[in-house]
């Protein structure tokens, strides 16, 4: 539930962004903060552009499910 949920705020921002891409939602890694994540890598790629950037834009577009406390961008090492 919290995951498909996330998945289609996702999918709706990146439509704003004027994408059509299906991003999954993952388990965080331990030592990310938060429970879900999305790796941004393979969109970075394509976009040409470094995910903490897209994640911030997305992070701005991002309508939260209401059970959702708030969205982290996170730069990935």
């Amino acid at each position: 539930m919290v995951r498909r949920a996330l998945e289609e705020a996702l999918r709706e921002a990146l439509k704003e962004m004027g994408l059509d891409l299906p991003l999954r939602v993952a388990k965080a890694p331990k030592d990310k903060p938060g429970d879900y994540g999305v790796p941004l890598f393979a969109l970075a790629k394509e976009l040409k552009r470094p995910p903490q950037a897209i994640a911030e834009e997305l992070k701005g577009r991002l309508k939260l499910p209401p059970f959702v406390e708030e969205a982290i961008p996170v730069g990935g090492t």
